[in-house]
């Protein structure tokens, strides 16, 4: 519950203001929540079939969860006003290539999809997990996809050096 409401918080709060920006969103963002709904719901609906996880599983997948939502917080703080949670470039946009950016280009979903491997690990099945993580991670790669492209038309070569020297979520990786 308390990651929903940060990202219901972040998405009302962080959305970049169109007259300030170039948009490149495509209903990404009603899509990912479309997909999140569905999964969680699914993955949720499935544990109930499972007999309940160990309390040893279930506060390994909270402590993952919050590992994830600390990451994503710690990566949305290092953008200060450049994070929104619409696609856009803004005025005064710079690309931003050190800290967790120099490891993976999108900390912040990294650390969203730990937060999801949590949930389905404090559901206490694989069927669950699966549920969770295939959908949740298809939507992510939509929106990382397009916010590369936006990314390579606004940076040009800048950004295509970059993609060349970091990984798109799991360091070293992906």
């Amino acid at each position: 519950m308390a990651w929903v409401g940060f990202e219901l918080v972040i998405s009302l709060l962080l959305r970049s203001n169109k007259t300030k920006a170039v948009s490149f969103d495509k209903s990404s963002i009603l899509i990912i929540w479309l997909g999140l709904s569905l999964s969680v719901t699914a993955a949720v609906f499935i544990s109930f079939h499972f007999k309940n996880p160990t309390a040893v599983v279930y506060y390994s997948g909270m402590i993952v969860i919050l590992a994830g939502m600390i990451l994503r917080i710690t990566a949305i703080l290092s953008l200060k006003k450049r994070f929104t949670t619409n696609i856009a470039i803004q005025d005064d946009h710079s690309l931003k290539t050190n800290g967790l950016y120099a490891l993976v280009r999108h900390p912040s979903y990294t650390g969203s999809l730990i937060s999801f491997a949590g949930l389905g690990l404090a559901l206490g099945n694989w069927l669950s997990f699966i549920t969770l993580m295939i959908p949740i991670s298809a939507v992510f790669i939509y929106r990382i996809t397009l916010e590369e492209k936006m990314l390579s038309m606004h940076f040009g070569k800048e950004y295509e050096e970059y993609k060349k020297k970091s990984k798109r979520l799991i360091p070293f990786i992906y």
